[in-house]
């Protein structure tokens, strides 16, 4: 499986932003901004050096 380049996702991202000023659909950013936070908490959490930070903290 090819893994997308980081062209690829910031075509996918401006397709999307483009889908929402053309549909006027601006509900669904709050969404998408959660769901991104979400995925960036995810992503550093994974980091080992940050484990004990998490730790400490929940």
């Amino acid at each position: 499986m090819v893994k997308p380049s980081l062209s690829d996702r910031a075509e996918i991202v401006a397709e999307l932003w483009r889908m929402v000023r053309r549909r006027k659909a601006w509900a669904l950013l709050p969404i998408v901004l959660f769901l991104a936070l979400l995925m960036l908490f995810l992503a550093v959490s994974e980091m080992p050096a940050l484990i004990p930070f998490f730790y400490a903290v929940f």
